[in-house]
């Protein structure tokens, strides 16, 4: 959701526990997260990489890993 002439976004999701979370190309955060009972892909476009990486690193640090998800924090290249 956009703060109209604020701005800022906010991310109006659940945040899960295992919920993939990776830093793709220099300024983006990509997410998988649930908007009701459907899971969808979002793509988040920050102003330079050092707030993506600040992003990235907020969600890593609310978010505990899946039991069976050895290394969540992996920077993996998945498409979209």
């Amino acid at each position: 959701m956009r703060d109209d002439n604020a701005l800022r976004v906010f991310l109006n999701v659940a945040l899960f526990p295992g919920m993939h979370v990776e830093r793709s190309q220099e300024k983006f955060v990509k997410l998988l997260a649930f908007e009701g009972s459907q899971l969808v892909h979002l793509a988040i476009e920050l102003s330079n990489s050092n707030a993506a990486d600040g992003l990235y690193e907020a969600l890593m640090d609310v978010i505990s890993p899946a039991p069976n998800q050895l290394f969540p924090r992996v920077k993996s290249q998945m498409s979209f």
